[in-house]
């Protein structure tokens, strides 16, 4: 299992760039944070073509905008509350598939519900060095 921490990808199109890079099952951790008015209509559908289990966050404005759009998903969708909950989530949905990878890609900035990017990938990274020392894969 690969665990990727792609924070930084604070736009729709840097979502779509990580997902287009990546092959075998994704889950993907998806937004929490801010709504920049961008267009999210083509990472709809590259969420649609390449995610196999969407993680989102409670009462969050991005993925309330995104989750309309997904016509044609077919995987799995989950909301969590925090980030250590999301990387369970995702660890558990990949063991299921046999393997792939766990991406956090945001596609918004990080505020408000984490202080910034930098903050919301410290967090990620803490909660999978946390599960693997808990004997995950």
């Amino acid at each position: 299992m690969t665990y990727l921490n792609d924070s930084a990808a604070s736009t729709p199109e840097s979502v779509e760039l990580a997902l287009q890079a990546l092959s075998g099952p994704i889950a993907l951790i998806f937004g929490g944070g801010g709504d920049k008015k961008l267009s999210y209509e083509r990472l709809a559908q590259a969420i649609a073509e390449r995610v196999d289990h969407l993680i989102v966050f409670e009462g969050d404005g991005i993925a309330a905008r995104v989750l309309p759009l997904l016509h044609t998903y077919k995987g799995r969708l989950a909301t969590v509350r925090a980030m250590d909950e999301a990387v369970v989530e995702g660890q558990q949905a990949l063991a299921a598939l046999g393997g792939g990878t766990l991406l956090l890609s945001s596609g918004c900035s990080g505020w408000p519900r984490f202080p910034d990017m930098f903050v919301r990938g410290r967090l990620f990274c803490e909660a999978v060095h946390a599960h693997l020392a808990r004997g995950a894969s």
